[in-house]
């Protein structure tokens, strides 16, 4: 059952947002008792409050809007619930083309430097251009971000960017508990890209299964389409990039229209999220940056 917490900006000792989102909650909104004492009407807390039932497929619409819900071929709401939230991810894996530097440099400095999974970013871009990213990134993040090397292990708290002009792959340990590797390879481009989202999608759904956790963010085209579909398919999560605030809304657009993308969330609320996903929203983590939006 989705849990909507609804809690007071007195008491933030009681339900700390965090701890609610590692309990499973779906959202924190403020109570309307609290907004009232900020000047803040009951139907503005409405306002904010109604979205999220919407979401979760309890309104087709809002008051005053007309045909807002958005419907796939099956029949069935584009934001879908994430069914499968019992399981915890093993792997997060990010997708994204045009406009990818700057989305990646507002979502990856919110995970925490010892945030517990491996982290791919397949970023469509030259091979002399991934090594310069991947630098960068790292001088702005907690976590720490390499560019992949052929044959380096899976490792959590670590940032792994795809090599220009390589495919990723993720391959399972020779033994049971051994760690992933990724391995780079030189196979024919997908959807005119090397490296492609599809690519790394399809070995780590091969590996963990229901365990990955896949963002698509701004980019043209349709890479990761096939890939998400995948992750779906073995019970996996789907995030994908709002339109918004997408400088190019075609990758995670095409996720979003095909029905595959369990939330749709603006850049801003992206790293928020991936954090409840795998239970790890706790503000001191973040060595003082914010993990979460205060209530």
């Amino acid at each position: 059952m989705p849990v909507i917490v609804c809690r007071s900006g007195t008491k933030c000792n009681v339900c700390p947002p965090y701890e609610a989102f590692a309990r499973g909650a779906w959202d924190c909104v403020a109570h309307a008792a609290s907004q009232a004492k900020s000047g803040v009407s009951t139907k503005g807390f409405l306002w904010e409050f109604l979205p999220e039932l919407r979401m979760l497929g309890c309104l087709d619409n809002l008051p005053g809007e007309k045909g807002t819900a958005r419907v796939n071929a099956a029949g069935e709401g584009a934001m879908s619930r994430i069914a499968g939230a019992a399981v915890r991810p093993d792997v997060v894996v990010i997708g994204v083309s045009t406009g990818g530097p700057e989305a990646l440099e507002i979502l990856l400095p919110g995970l925490p430097g010892n945030f517990p999974l491996p982290v791919l970013v397949v970023q469509h871009m030259p091979e002399v251009f991934t090594q310069s990213l991947a630098e960068r990134l790292d001088s702005r993040c907690l976590m720490r971000v390499r560019e992949v090397r052929d044959g380096e292990l899976l490792g959590p708290g670590r940032v792994h960017v795809a090599r220009g002009n390589w495919h990723l792959e993720v391959v399972a340990g020779a033994r049971i508990g051994a760690p992933s590797s990724l391995h780079l390879t030189q196979g024919p481009p997908e959807n005119h890209c090397r490296p492609a989202v599809d690519v790394v999608l399809r070995s780590a759904v091969q590996v963990f299964g229901a365990g990955v956790l896949a963002v698509q963010l701004t980019g043209m085209g349709a890479d990761g389409l096939a890939g998400c579909r995948a992750v779906r398919a073995a019970g996996g999560v789907v995030l994908a990039q709002d339109e918004a605030t997408s400088v190019v809304w075609g990758m995670p657009g095409a996720v979003v229209h095909a029905g595959l993308a369990h939330r749709v969330l603006p850049i801003e609320s992206m790293a928020r999220e991936i954090l409840r996903l795998t239970s790890c929203l706790d503000v001191e983590t973040a060595s003082g940056r914010e993990a979460v939006v205060q209530a």
